[in-house]
């Protein structure tokens, strides 16, 4: 995928799990400028997180954010703080 966010084109390619396997490469601060205008925003944002790193001061952000999120996905609601703190510790670099 190549250029993210508001129909601007950005020169830079993310998620390639091919040869040149890039992920891990969008920071949290990115990933929210580029899904500020985004309809479905909440969605975009859950799928996109796999390319995503956060540092660990940004963490107590994106829990929270994760957790206000979560009754979005199909979890059981007792399962979203296990959830949450799984995604978490494959972001943080």
């Amino acid at each position: 995928m190549e250029g993210i966010g508001n129909g601007n084109k950005v020169n830079k390619k993310i998620g390639c799990t091919g040869p040149d396997f890039m992920i891990h490469n969008i920071s949290w601060e990115q990933l929210k400028q580029f899904t500020l205008n985004f309809k479905y925003v909440d969605i975009i944002m859950f799928l996109i997180l796999p390319m995503v790193y956060i540092s660990k001061s940004e963490t107590d952000e994106f829990i929270k954010f994760i957790e206000e999120k979560m009754p979005l996905l199909p979890f059981d609601r007792e399962d979203s703080s296990l959830i949450s703190n799984c995604v978490l510790e494959n972001l943080i670099l």
